[in-house]
């Protein structure tokens, strides 16, 4: 008789450049830990690494923006593994739930580990191309509003300034942002 092995759950903790893995087989006692590179080749090796598995694979990620999206579409796309992108506020309550107080990468990992076994599993479906694209456009646009806006702040102090060189002010008249024309 064979003995049937529940899934492989997993929490990923993502930050700019690596991820923060725990790893929970049913049939093996103790968590394993790893870390890899949030680049695509990190993400290929941990591909490869969670499908060592013959069972199903839940993967339980934060929505870290740009950070953990690459990730998620990677991790959606592989076979067997299934990915949960859950709402910060919902870890961070789950961990306060678990009195968990530290913060760190690891522990983090583990209380998503735990969010994926406890909670109810919710596949995460990626966006579609257009939205995502709309979603690169949208904060494109708010990126360069920003860096318009510090512009417009710099021109106004060193409007103010007597100490300012006129050739500063020039060189911040004369970038591309339109900054005398509107307010």
């Amino acid at each position: 008789m064979t003995k049937v092995m529940g899934p492989v759950f997993v929490g990923i903790d993502v930050s700019a450049c690596t991820l923060v893995v725990a790893l929970e087989r049913d049939h093996q006692p103790g968590r394993q830990r790893r870390e890899f590179l949030n680049t695509a080749v990190g993400h290929e090796g941990l591909i490869q690494w969670l499908s060592k598995s013959a069972t199903a694979v839940q993967v339980c990620i934060e929505a870290t923006g740009l950070y953990s999206l690459d990730l998620a579409l990677a991790l959606h796309r592989a076979e067997g593994i299934e990915v949960m992108v859950a709402n910060p506020r919902a870890i961070a309550d789950f961990a306060k739930a678990l009195l968990q107080r530290s913060k760190t990468d690891q522990l983090d990992a583990e209380v998503m580990l735990e969010f994926a076994r406890r909670m109810p599993f919710v596949a995460w479906q990626p966006p579609s191309s257009p939205r995502l694209d709309l979603r690169a456009l949208m904060r494109r646009i708010t990126g360069l509003k920003l860096v318009s806006q510090q512009e417009k702040n710099r021109l106004h102090s060193v409007s103010q300034s007597a100490e300012i060189t006129p050739l500063v002010r020039k060189d911040i008249q004369s970038c591309n942002w339109n900054v005398t024309s509107r307010n």
